[in-house]
């Protein structure tokens, strides 16, 4: 019998089947794999698990080493020793006894964390390696043992649900959420995912940032409160303590103690950058975090103390190009508890504001040009962070003039994200706190804009009345102002005034202003004065196109295709319309544009009901709604004319209850198969020798028909290369659309699609 001394898990070990698959393969080619990670991930039970897996595959045995008890780096040969089963005598004579027996067996011999002796135990394996060529080793650690021949493996954190997921099927396929539920039922049997707890649950792994030990700890809270009693008496994840600590290590019993035993591995140097870095809310850059520590005393580069916190798994790292940074929430919290204590907390955020301040205003500079993918990039990943630095600059005696500056600046960016509420609180704010200074005029002109696309209409006004008398006489700021003005008057179906005021604004434009400043005006006139002449606006508008796409923009392009669509397909080319709304969708769906989504979806829904593709366009005016809701507006007040027009033309031709049901498919549907099935090409109506396919799309024909042929959904989505929850959920549509049963229903329907006669 093989002999092995791995202890038997006393829970279940979810979540992890690509991890165990990744470190079993990296085993097969590699003499020595380290596992590494911060604390709380489940890099002991991972090891556990791939070394069980492989007792067969070893005949001289699988051995595990538990170092987390041991002080000294001497102590770890005589660790090994005692697994192996070997009397030592002579201490001194311990590394040479254990090579020996080594050089003579072939093992897999498992170091549990090795960390805080890293000395010790890169020094013994470096001579296993060295002397006893048919022994494994599978090491856990905090930090890498950097010697020669050592394949790392980094355990991730389990996946969480996105922002806004939550719904419970879906969230329940989250490793996370598949542990938390587990560990919830260990407490309270009856614990289950529902419509009115999920956001919670969903909410709650995020916060514990996917950490196995995090969720398991906040878990046994689940015992006597709901999800959402836990998050509303959120304590920080620091202070969990498990309900099961009877046998755990000291360092699990609670969070605070499995990130107390990383600081204590850390020098002075790291600890005080761990510090200053715990200002950052999310992923950062090397160039950042040097930023915000420059001015403190350090015995090496900050470069060097970054890499060996990622090293020691203080800091996570990801990225090719540019690689970024972040600190665990829970490492973060304890971070910032360290920071509070010092006297660096107000220059560290003084520090952080003025970073993320620099990057709006760079942003802002460069917004339309070759770098605006990278910089809206950039400031998506900090958007936790900008909120930090706003806030700071808020609530700090003599700073709110920069938070200002820094919400006045970049309105696409927020648009294009669904953040207008947020930043048009913080406009309120600091415009209440700076009446004066040069960024009023533009604060008031950008937060009635904000105001308009929320379709806040009476209050938009107000503020541009406030702008009009902040500009004065500045033509920079004159020409803005009018240019919202005119957007708000198209908006009100005026577009005598809206032709007139952005005329306006483009003769009051300074000479030297640039395609940014002009693009919008020129949107809103060419849609003020198209019915009259387009002729004219629809080439003007493709050059202006044109201009956008020479200059590296993408934002403004997908605006200027959209106006060409409205005016198109209100002129009855539905074809144009179409190749200008999807192009403008694929742009848009570059960096997730939440603003580009509903209008340009909207847009497609226009096209199918001109088209008379009722059941498309009913789901697509669902798909839209869907958006509009995530934007927080109305398109019967911002798109009132086209919206209205195809809307009720669509809803007469199908009949409420049947545009209703069509409608609520689109509605529910996961955003990449809603623009999936957006950008699916479409044409004019089937010709008579050509299969009726409605009410499917094209897609979910071709679904219905691998369907008839007798394939399963997973086969299906093999055959497709498409996920299978997209299978499943077009399966589902089908049968919905149908009103069918069962598959075998589907593939009666499919059978009479081949014969016109037959069709309905």
């Amino acid at each position: 019998m093989v002999r092995n001394t791995l202890d038997p898990a006393a829970t279940s070990y979810l979540g992890r089947d690509a991890e165990i698959d990744t470190v079993r393969g990296l085993l097969d080619t590699n003499c020595l794999v380290s596992v590494t990670g911060a604390g709380g991930l489940g890099k002991t039970r991972l090891a556990r698990r791939v070394a069980g897996e492989r007792v067969a595959d070893y005949g001289s045995g699988v051995f595990f080493v538990e170092l987390a008890g041991l002080r000294q780096h001497d102590e770890v040969a005589a660790a090994v020793a005692d697994e192996l089963g070997l009397r030592v005598g002579d201490r001194a004579a311990t590394v040479e006894r254990v090579l020996d027996h080594l050089a003579r067996t072939a093992p897999l011999l498992v170091l549990d964390n090795c960390e805080h002796l890293i000395d010790g135990c890169a020094d013994l394996v470096a001579r296993i390696l060295a002397h006893c060529p048919g022994v494994t080793v599978l090491a856990t650690s905090r930090q890498t043992l950097s010697i020669a021949g050592e394949q790392v493996f980094r355990m991730p954190a389990l996946a969480v649900p996105a922002p806004g997921d939550d719904d419970p099927a879906r969230i329940a396929e989250y490793p996370s959420v598949r542990l938390l539920l587990d560990r919830a039922r260990a407490v309270r049997p009856d614990f289950r995912i529902t419509a009115a707890n999920s956001a919670d649950v969903a909410r709650l792994c995020r916060l514990l940032d996917g950490i196995p030990l995090a969720i398991e700890l906040a878990a046994a809270r689940l015992r006597s409160l709901s999800p959402g009693q836990v998050l509303s008496r959120w304590p920080g994840g620091l202070a969990l303590a498990t309900a099961w600590s009877h046998g755990l290590p000291d360092r699990h019993q609670t969070l605070r103690a499995a990130v107390d035993w990383s600081y204590h591995l850390c020098d002075d140097d790291e600890r005080r950058v761990w510090a200053c870095l715990s200002v950052f809310q999310d992923w950062f850059e090397l160039e950042a975090a040097e930023y915000v520590c420059a001015g403190t005393d350090f015995g090496v580069p900050v470069m060097e103390i970054v890499d060996s916190l990622v090293d020691k798994s203080i800091l996570e790292s990801r990225g090719d190009e540019v690689v970024h940074f972040r600190l665990l929430q829970a490492v973060r919290e304890f971070g910032a508890e360290q920071l509070a204590a010092t006297q660096l907390s107000d220059t560290v955020a003084r520090r952080h504001r003025d970073w993320f301040r620099e990057l709006l205003l760079l942003a802002d500079r460069e917004f339309l040009g070759p770098r605006q993918y990278e910089l809206v990039r950039r400031l998506q990943l900090a958007h936790r962070d900008l909120r930090r630095a706003m806030e700071w600059s808020l609530s700090t005696v003599g700073e709110p003039a920069a938070a200002l500056e820094m919400a006045s600046c970049v309105e696409e960016f927020w648009t294009m994200i669904g953040a207008n509420h947020e930043v048009r609180t913080w406009l309120e704010r600091a415009l209440s706190l700076v009446p004066d200074s040069p960024h009023v005029p533009r604060g008031w002109t950008t937060l009635a804009m904000h105001s308009l696309w929320l379709t806040d209409r009476e209050r938009g006004y107000r503020e541009l009345d406030e702008a009009e008398t902040a500009a004065g006489t500045d033509p920079l700021a004159v020409a803005r102002m009018l240019v919202v003005r005119s957007a708000a008057a198209k908006v009100e179906l005026d577009n005598v005034a809206a032709a007139r005021l952005s005329g306006a604004a483009l003769r009051m434009l300074p000479a030297d202003s640039g395609l940014r400043e002009t693009v919008l005006a020129r949107n809103t006139l060419a849609l003020a004065t198209a019915a009259s002449d387009p002729e004219h606006r629809l080439p003007e508008l493709r050059e202006l196109v044109k201009a956008c796409a020479a200059q590296g923009d993408y934002y403004y392009q997908a605006m200027t295709l959209f106006t060409i669509s409205l005016i198109e397909v209100l002129s009855g080319h539905s074809d144009a319309a179409e190749d200008a709304a999807r192009t403008a969708l694929t742009l848009t769906r570059r960096w997730g544009n939440t603003f580009g989504d509903a209008y340009h979806i909207e847009t497609l829904a226009w096209v199918a009901s001109a088209r008379n593709q009722h059941h498309r366009a009913a789901t697509l005016f669902g798909v839209a709604a869907a958006a509009w809701k995530r934007l927080g507006t109305d398109p019967r007040i911002i798109l009132v004319y086209p919206h209205t027009l195809f809307r009720d033309a669509t809803t007469a031709a199908m009949g409420a209850a049947e545009f209703a049901t069509a409608f609520d498919i689109g509605h529910a549907m996961a955003l990449d198969e809603a623009v999936a099935l957006a950008l699916e090409p479409q044409c004019s109506p089937c010709p008579d020798n050509s299969p009726n396919i409605a009410p499917l799309t094209r897609r979910e024909y071709e679904v219905a028909e691998l369907v008839a042929s007798g394939l399963t959904n997973k086969e299906i989505a093999a055959r497709l290369v498409i996920a299978p929850r997209t299978a499943d959920t077009h399966v589902g549509n089908i049968l919905t659309k149908l009103d069918s049963a069962n598959r075998a229903q589907i593939a009666t329907w499919v059978a009479t699609r081949g014969n016109p006669a037959t069709s309905n």
